[in-house]
């Protein structure tokens, strides 16, 4: 698979970040996992972030519910 150079910015400090991937997920992927960890959170994991007022957000898209 082919490779491009991709520069990653981060929003928030404007920090730029050069990197080699095969694509912008592959790129983005790779700086995410260096400054963030995702794992599956349970029925009532979920419901006691929200009750703590952590923000609820979709990345999923569908006719009814715009991403």
């Amino acid at each position: 698979m082919k490779s491009r150079i991709y520069r990653v910015t981060e929003l928030a400090t404007n920090k730029v970040r050069i990197i080699e991937a095969t694509s912008v997920a592959h790129a983005l992927k790779h700086v995410a996992e260096t400054t963030h960890k995702c794992e599956v959170a349970n029925g009532v994991e979920a419901v006691k972030l929200i009750a703590d007022g952590v923000k609820f957000e979709s990345a999923v898209s569908s006719p009814e519910r715009p991403a």
